[in-house]
């Protein structure tokens, strides 16, 4: 989401009788709600700010720096916790939100013939959406015999294999990332080759929530992404999310196409009593 616009007028520096450039960038504001269609937004969201200055060549370089001509635009268009001016309509214009959720401020000034001004560019996004994308998820990758188990057992079992410190039958493997290609890529061959797959297996990757009771791997054998969950993991926490084919399968040699992902990730469904496409 992006908004853009001039604002026309002579830029003022902070505490240098800015007011009246205050006002014009209120209204040049204004405007460009009227042209979206929005009301001042408010709510939880991430800010990148590109600020333009045009200013006349005696005034380019002549007091006015950089941080102080972008102070009276950012605490008009957001709303400071505590806004150092009297007129509470020349603050909060287009968000209802303090400043400190801009992530990106992009400033300069450049030598203008015509009329002084700056223009004005604000990118924002829901700050839940970046929060969830930047969130690390857990994972797991499994042929496909293992998943004919975990929908027979209608759970993921934990390992019969034992690694110090932890004993048969006590935890699952899982990796966390925030991006499940890059565990296939990391991890999809050594569990193809472990498992000793055949063309024609298929590796799944298995996206897992709402757990609890999860530590580092502490194993020598334990990976970078690795985490282990003490006990059993309900298949109703499991989504299956991508999968890929193995196309070749020779001694000491397995090549695996490349990784699908599914539009929607496949859920347990009791009823059908299969994964089925959310």
């Amino acid at each position: 989401m992006l908004m853009h616009f001039r604002v026309d007028g002579t830029p003022r520096t902070w505490g240098n009788n800015e007011r009246e450039w205050r006002s014009q960038v209120a209204v040049a504001a204004r405007q460009e709600l009227t042209r979206l269609n929005l009301e001042p937004l408010q709510g939880r969201y991430l800010f990148s700010v590109e600020l333009i200055f045009n200013l006349s060549q005696q005034r380019l370089f002549n007091g006015n720096d950089l941080e102080n001509l972008s102070k009276p635009i950012i605490d008009t268009l957001f709303l400071p916790d505590n806004p150092q001016i009297g007129d509470q309509d020349l603050t909060g214009i287009l968000f209802q939100i303090d400043d400190r959720y801009i992530y990106s401020l992009t400033i300069k000034k450049s030598a203008t013939q015509s009329n002084e001004g700056a223009t004005i560019t604000i990118g924002y996004e829901p700050l839940d959406r970046i929060e969830k994308e930047c969130m690390m998820h857990y994972y797991r990758l499994i042929p496909n015999t293992e998943l004919d188990n975990l929908i027979a057992k209608q759970c993921i079992e934990p390992s019969k294999d034992s690694w110090t410190p932890y004993q048969s039958g006590q935890v699952v493997c899982i990796y966390e990332s925030n991006s499940p290609t890059s565990i296939f890529i990391k991890y999809g061959q050594t569990i193809a080759e472990n498992r000793d797959l055949e063309e024609g297996d298929t590796i799944y990757v298995l996206e897992i929530s709402n757990i609890t009771d999860i530590e580092n791997d502490k194993s020598q054998n334990g990976w970078s992404d690795s985490k282990v969950h003490f006990g059993p993991i309900s298949i109703e926490k499991v989504s299956i999310i991508a999968e890929a084919s193995v196309n070749t399968a020779k001694p000491g040699r397995i090549v695996l196409n490349q990784l699908v992902t599914y539009d929607r990730p496949k859920i347990w469904n009791i009823e059908r009593n299969a994964f089925v496409a959310g």
